[in-house]
């Protein structure tokens, strides 16, 4: 009465490793009155307004200007308008002009706005981060 057809009976174990162009990238929005305590992951873009105490990993995180980290960012593009309290290791590091970020920051390429508030070690890397 229930039989399964056979290509409903296997699973596939072949995955798609075609890199997503980025507008279908998956895109987290989160702005302020969300607060996090704990780690987040993310294999899309972050845009993060609220306030996580925790280490976060993502593909692309933008930290508005209402939000604040105090943890460990790892991601291969950053963005930073709001507060970091932690460490920063990332292929690209932008710091806006409305910045705050008190860091160790490892980065291949870094820029840092005028007007950015930031206190901390860099260190520019060639390698894979």
């Amino acid at each position: 009465m229930f039989a399964k057809s056979p290509s409903n009976t296997e699973m596939s174990t072949v995955r798609d490793t075609t890199p997503t162009p980025p507008s279908d990238r998956r895109r987290s929005v989160l702005h302020d009155g969300i607060t996090i305590t704990g780690n987040w992951e993310s294999d899309g873009i972050v845009e993060f307004g609220g306030t996580i105490t925790g280490d976060l990993t993502a593909d692309t995180l933008v930290l508005t200007e209402d939000g604040i980290i105090t943890g460990n960012v790892r991601a291969r593009n950053v963005t930073i308008s709001g507060t970091l309290d932690g460490t920063i290791a990332a292929v690209n590091v932008t710091l806006k002009p409305q910045a705050r970020v008190t860091a160790t920051i490892e980065a291949q390429n870094l820029a840092i706005e005028f007007g950015a508030q930031v206190e901390g070690d860099f260190k520019t890397s060639k390698g894979k981060t």
